[in-house]
């Protein structure tokens, strides 16, 4: 039978907010103002800002959508590469690219065009408009290919109103977004293409937590478009994983005592289950004819908080499937001022070029 819905937040649910939120609260239509457009130098800004993150809003579908644009400050409407980011549970667009991969400095200096878009409320009222989240699409299946996705005694998040109503009787419930987001950000691609410079060889996307899930999703359905996907701490649902049709590259992070999107290929601690680091590793690596049996890839961060990285290597297409672990939980890997997991990521994105 379907377990009892909880109207209120249990400490599971807590766990995760405290993790995956940020300090912001997700934007709605009702708050953007959006910049000015303006010109410098013959260079077209649209709305955007150079050196600043910008509040904007894309209709997709009949829904207004809300994103946080990055310019950089010498954005000169050159071509530059884009990386789209993923919040996680409860989180934010601003909150993520500000908060939690703290990318800001880091995308500016390096030149990139950031975009980080906002998940769907949950519900309109009470704590269902403070839950925020994207469809990764595969967590609305209770069953699949290795099993059920979650155990019996999983905790139950509730159903998005934007769901069909029957979701309240599935046995798994992961409580997520059901718009079409796979479609918003082919959508926002081509929007942010078509107002700024972008190098279409080099989009990257990336995300946290429920934001990982769905770039792990995300990132298959989006290889004939995307040149390399950076899940942190998100799995796709047990069973799940599938490589992509078009060769891009994997850059996976995962925290060895994280237990709220367990990476061991074990249910985590509110009863889901993903499919594990090594898995879904090795399920690319097979799709993509790489070495099945993984080694050594080093970073200038080996050892920093136990952090290291192995890689299938010798993909006949060039590109690379990476994973690594470091010792923490269910955080961004950063320590002391050091934002490795960052770093790490974004020296992966530029050796990797659609066109190469």
């Amino acid at each position: 039978m379907r377990k009892m819905k909880l109207i209120s937040i249990n400490i599971v649910m807590l766990s995760l907010l405290i993790a995956c939120q940020s300090s912001d609260n997700p934007s709605t239509s009702s708050d953007i103002t959006p910049a000015p457009s303006s010109t410098v130098n013959g260079c077209n800004l649209a709305e955007g800002q150079p050196g600043e993150s910008v509040a904007l809003t894309l209709v997709h579908g009949s829904v207004t959508r809300s994103y946080q644009l990055h310019l950089p400050t010498n954005y000169d409407c050159t071509p530059r590469p884009l990386i789209i980011g993923f919040h996680g549970y409860y989180g934010s667009g601003r909150g993520f690219e500000e908060d939690t991969s703290e990318m800001f400095s880091a995308i500016d200096e390096r030149g990139y065009i950031g975009v980080f878009p906002d998940g769907l409320q949950m519900g309109a009222s009470g704590w269902q408009a403070d839950v925020t989240s994207f469809n990764d699409i595969d967590s609305h299946n209770s069953t699949g290919p290795d099993g059920p996705t979650c155990t019996d005694t999983s905790y139950d998040y509730g159903v998005y109103d934007n769901c069909p109503v029957d979701e309240a009787t599935d046995a798994c419930n992961w409580g997520t977004s059901c718009a079409d987001d796979e479609g918003f950000v082919h959508a926002l691609i081509e929007h942010v293409k078509t107002h700024w410079t972008i190098d279409a060889d080099r989009i990257y996307i990336t995300g946290f937590s429920q934001g990982g899930q769905t770039a792990q999703s995300l990132a298959w359905r989006l290889s004939d478009v995307i040149a390399a996907a950076a899940p942190q701490h998100g799995f796709s649902a047990n069973g799940y994983t599938v490589a992509p049709l078009t060769p891009i590259g994997l850059f996976q992070v995962w925290g060895n005592t994280d237990r709220i999107v367990d990476g061991h290929d074990t249910a985590s601690n509110d009863g889901m289950i993903y499919d594990g680091a090594e898995e879904t590793a090795l399920v690319w690596a097979e799709g993509l004819g790489c070495d099945l049996t993984p080694t050594t890839y080093a970073t200038p961060y080996d050892g920093t908080q136990g952090w290291n990285c192995m890689q299938h290597a010798n993909c006949p297409s060039g590109k690379e499937v990476v994973t690594c672990v470091w010792d923490g939980g269910h955080r961004w890997g950063t320590t002391g001022g050091t934002n490795f997991a960052l770093l790490s990521m974004l020296d992966f994105f530029e050796r990797h070029n659609r066109s190469q």
